[in-house]
């Protein structure tokens, strides 16, 4: 797979990633900017700006026209809002790329913000934070992430704030797309089938040349965990959600291969350790995982699942019974099986090409290189046991597990205080 970069005068930067035998084309605009850049006041505001990039632009001024414009070539199209990053997408047939490209164009140059459109949204966006709230299974994730990183932007949900969503003016909205949405500070990826380079070169310098601007140096979040090991929201539910684990690293630093290898070991498949100690030899969950989250300026390795209200404590014990337990009887051959699993999964989803241009993206706006997809996957065949076992040692400490609960609070005594 080989990676194609030009800069625009302007400083956007283009990744083109050529697949010739592929049968769509996915194009992505994505910009270093999400709740990290917000303060307590606007908290929300850049997943509220996604939900508007949508409602109309100059050539389509409604949201209907909008997304008939994408609907009438067929097109899959959607957003996402990470803590710092937000990114736009469509994937077509490659004969309709302008559409995509113009359509993207448009939401970020083009976009019309309508007072009476944010406050209809607005309302859209209080019920996706219920929706959030009645299902604890996702928003236990917010509560963990809170507890690792701290009540600090890193720390905070995506989505916000009851009253920061009320608050969110027009002003802000076009404050923050002014400060952040620079071509210096985002990247557009195509990938797929590429009829013509050059007049997709073409095309792209026509369309998004005309953007100017810089954005200021990004805000540096440390995380910083609260205190307390042990953090339970108590509400009635069928099942006790749960997250525990350890702060790990960045999506920088090159300990995440070796990390992943290891939560595939302790929670990734179907044969992993805590997949058969909870689910298989005792019921105890329909879903249990264990996975490395990284972002650019912190992570952690977390174990999650839902289990019976009365089982909570047997089921958090036993899943730091088993990060502890990893540190002393890791084998060579699990570790080969799961960089196995790793390679077979990024391989099916290369056969995605929005999942490559979004890769392509995030890689570019956190370290600001153009990886070649297979050199991921060359990193992790080259990992060792001695090299899961330096990270056992490292980060799997009974004192360093942290954990968040929601379920009905019973006053159990939980491993962890």
């Amino acid at each position: 797979m080989q990676v194609e970069k030009f800069t625009l005068d302007n400083g956007l930067t283009v990744l083109l990633l050529p697949l010739p035998h592929a049968t769509s084309t996915a194009v992505e605009l994505a910009v270093r900017a999400g709740s990290i850049q917000e303060s307590n006041k606007i908290a929300g505001l850049a997943h509220f700006l996604e939900h508007m990039a949508f409602k109309g632009t100059k050539k389509w001024p409604s949201a209907r026209e909008l997304s008939e414009a994408m609907d009438r070539v067929g097109a899959l199209y959607n957003a996402y809002t990470g803590k710092e990053n937000t990114a736009y997408w469509l994937k077509t047939a490659p004969e309709f790329v302008d559409v995509s490209l113009e359509v993207l164009s448009q939401m970020w140059l083009h976009a019309l913000i309508k007072k009476e459109e944010l406050e209809i949204e607005r309302g859209v966006i209080l019920e996706e934070y219920n929706m959030y709230l009645d299902q604890p299974r996702d928003h236990v994730d917010d509560l963990f992430e809170q507890h690792i990183f701290g009540d600090n932007n890193l720390g905070r949900s995506i989505i916000g704030k009851v009253e920061s969503i009320k608050s969110i003016t027009l002003n802000d909205f076009m404050g923050f797309r002014e400060k952040w949405y620079k071509p210096n500070n985002m990247v557009l990826v195509v990938a797929g089938k590429i009829k013509s380079k050059r007049e997709l070169t073409k095309k792209v310098k026509k369309l998004f040349g005309k953007a100017r601007g810089q954005a200021p140096q990004l805000p540096l979040v440390k995380p910083k965990a609260w205190g307390k090991q042990l953090e339970w929201k108590a509400q009635k539910t069928q099942q006790s959600h749960f997250v525990l684990g350890v702060p790990t690293v960045g999506y920088s630093d090159e300990e995440k291969f070796p990390l992943k290898v290891l939560s595939v070991v302790l929670g990734g498949s179907m044969s992993s350790r805590l997949w058969r100690e909870i689910r298989e030899r005792r019921g105890l969950a329909y879903y249990v995982a264990c996975y490395q989250q990284s972002y650019p300026n912190g992570g952690y390795l977390a174990v999650k699942s839902g289990v019976n209200n009365d089982q909570i404590k047997k089921a958090m014990d036993l899943s730091v019974k088993e990060l502890l337990k990893v540190t002393k009887d890791l084998t060579v051959e699990e570790v080969e099986i799961a960089k196995q699993v790793i390679r077979g999964r990024l391989l099916i989803s290369f056969e995605d090409s929005y999942k490559l241009a979004d890769l392509l993206s995030s890689h570019w706006l956190f370290t600001r290189k153009a990886i070649d997809p297979l050199k991921i996957i060359e990193k992790y065949e080259r990992i060792t046991k001695k090299d899961i076992d330096k990270m056992t040692e490292k980060y799997l400490s009974e004192e360093n597990i942290v954990a968040s609960v929601i379920g009905p609070k019973k006053g159990q005594a939980v491993v962890l205080k």
